[in-house]
C-alpha cells in the first residue's frame, strides 16, 4: 500500500529547506524552524498578549500547551515580579531592586528576606 502524505507536507518541507538556506547564507547560528514557535510564544508573553490570544495565534487546542511548553521565563520578568511583591509587602521604597546597594540597611534586609521566601519555599 502506498504511503500517504499529510496535506501540505511538501510545503512544510520546502519552507524548512528555505529557512535552512537563509540561516546558512547569512552566517546565523543554526536553529530548527520549530524553535521559532517557542520564540514567538515567549515574545507574545513578553508583549503581554493574553494567554488565550497566544493560544489562538500558535494554533494550540489548550492554553496549558502554550503556557507550559511554548513560553519561557526570563530574568527580567522574575526581577519585576519580585519588585512588585516587595513593594506590596514592604512599601514602594523597597520595590526598586535596581538601587539595592543604595537602599537603607532595613530595606535591603527586607528584600533579602523576601527573595529567600521565594527561592526557598
Amino acid at each position: 500500500m502506498p504511503r500517504r502524505r499529510l496535506p501540505g507536507w511538501s510545503c512544510l518541507l520546502l519552507l524548512g529547506r528555505a529557512f535552512e538556506r537563509v540561516i546558512k547564507d547569512n552566517g546565523l547560528r543554526r536553529i530548527r524552524l520549530h524553535d521559532l514557535r517557542h520564540t514567538t510564544g515567549t515574545m507574545l508573553k513578553d508583549l503581554k498578549v493574553s494567554p488565550r490570544d497566544a493560544k489562538e495565534i500558535l494554533g494550540h487546542a489548550r492554553i496549558a500547551v502554550t503556557m507550559e511548553i511554548y513560553t519561557h521565563g526570563d530574568q527580567e520578568a522574575h526581577r519585576e515580579a519580585i519588585e512588585r511583591i516587595s513593594g506590596k509587602l514592604f512599601g514602594e521604597d523597597a520595590s526598586n531592586l535596581r538601587n539595592f546597594g543604595k537602599a537603607p540597611r532595613q530595606t535591603r534586609a527586607q528584600a533579602i528576606f523576601l527573595t529567600g521566601l521565594i527561592i526557598f519555599p
